[in-house]
């Protein structure tokens, strides 16, 4: 909710950008919802002009201030699949210079824990998009064990990844480690195409998903010396456009 009264949109969660954004009644573009400045008590009009780049896309926008409530929790003043919810926890965001929104969050004391979580259902299990994010906790009916604590650095929280593996194969792909980013905004597992091919190879799916049924070896690599596994349904998606079918291994996903 944006706003006082509150405006609803549905946004997606990002941990991979800084910044809040939904389409303006005053921004021509856009089709469907629109947040209007006029209707709300708490606005404050900023006006500065900025553009936002994404792995995917970009966007043009101005910066304004306005209330925000995510499930209960409401947060003062914030610069606002309506828009996009970045969830950096640094102090500004580098595009814009705004307070990203979950660092408002814990300054302001609206989270008891300066932690969040998200649980994502797999469509193809259920046939239904959709999960869960938890602001100031963990929920622990969709979890078994213990959780890996990895230290983060940089403005984009990046962290140490450690030896690829396919069954039993090294790949030799990340043995000093490579630096990679948890990107809920995403749907694909990108690379440098060198090193992403390397793993691809040693998958060995055919482009036509001939062999998809087939496949067994898993992929595994390293965080903070615990082991982590993919199945090649984990890692390959099967597409059926019309009536031809082909796959997405690692080594193509980057471009989509």
């Amino acid at each position: 909710m944006v706003g006082t009264p509150g405006q609803p949109f549905n946004v997606l969660f990002d941990t991979g950008s800084f910044d809040l954004w939904v389409p303006s009644l005053e921004w021509p573009k856009p089709r469907g919802k629109k947040y209007r400045s006029s209707a709300s008590k708490t606005y404050k009009r900023d006006g500065t002009k900025k553009e936002i780049r994404y792995g995917a896309g970009s966007l043009k926008g101005f910066m304004s201030n306005d209330a925000v409530e995510i499930g209960g929790l409401r947060i003062k003043q914030q610069a606002p699949w309506d828009g996009i919810f970045g969830l950096s926890g640094l102090s500004k965001s580098t595009i814009t210079g705004a307070r990203p929104i979950w660092r408002t969050m814990m300054d302001e004391g609206v989270v008891t824990k300066k932690v969040f979580s998200i649980w994502l259902r797999r469509y193809s299990d259920s046939g239904e998009n959709g999960g869960e994010i938890v602001f100031g906790g963990i929920d622990q009916e969709h979890f078994t064990g213990a959780h890996t604590y990895v230290d983060a650095e940089g403005p984009h929280n990046t962290f140490k990844v450690h030896s690829f593996f396919v069954g039993k194969i090294d790949t030799k792909v990340c043995s000093k480690g490579c630096k990679v980013l948890v990107d809920s905004g995403s749907t694909y597992i990108r690379g440098p195409p060198n090193l992403i091919v390397k793993i691809n190879k040693q998958i060995g799916i055919a482009a036509d998903c001939s062999n998809y049924d087939k496949l067994s070896e898993v992929i595994s690599f390293t965080i903070a010396a615990k082991t982590f596994t993919l199945t090649p349904r984990d890692a390959t998606w099967h597409a059926i456009n019309s009536s031809i079918s082909y796959c997405l291994g690692l080594p193509d996903s980057r471009n989509y």
